[in-house]
């Protein structure tokens, strides 16, 4: 699984950083090629179908599961 954490850092003072948002990437199913991936995040759900997981970066991976969750829009 990956957990991606969006966090807002204050530059005036630690204490008022936050969390903007969170993603969870779980990885069910596909072959040692491509990959099957369900995207959650507290509102939306989408997913990765056929990802060539060792030809692109997870930033590929982080994108194509924010499109699957809507947020290209």
């Amino acid at each position: 699984m990956i957990v991606v954490t969006v966090t807002l850092v204050s530059a005036v003072s630690r204490d008022r950083d936050r969390v903007l948002g969170e993603m969870t990437i779980c990885n069910v199913g596909g072959t040692a090629t491509r990959g099957e991936y369900l995207a959650k995040t507290k509102a939306r759900t989408g997913r990765v179908s056929d990802y060539p997981r060792k030809e692109v970066s997870m930033w590929n991976l982080l994108r194509r599961s924010l499109e699957a969750c809507g947020y290209n829009k």
